[in-house]
């Protein structure tokens, strides 16, 4: 089976971070999780964890303005 490279972007700008690795404290993180209800069921949820990441603190101020001001699926988290 082929390696498959995943191409990392910013989450606001959509700039590629080439030079990304796994547990680098270069880039600001953001991680979330969203409580999705099973199917049929009302009191148990399925944890769903979605990443975001930022080029700079510039684009981590605007998206955490943005977020705290209830627009959540406007940024893209990583793959």
């Amino acid at each position: 089976m082929a390696a498959v490279n995943k191409i990392i972007r910013c989450s606001v700008c959509n700039k590629e971070l080439k030079d990304f690795k796994p547990g680098d404290k270069k880039y600001k993180i953001y991680r979330d999780r969203i409580d999705r209800p099973l199917p049929g069921e009302k009191s148990h949820f399925k944890h769903i964890y979605v990443t975001y990441i930022f080029c700079s603190e510039a684009c981590y101020e605007k998206f955490n303005k943005e977020w705290n001001n209830g627009i959540q699926n406007k940024f893209l988290p990583i793959p």
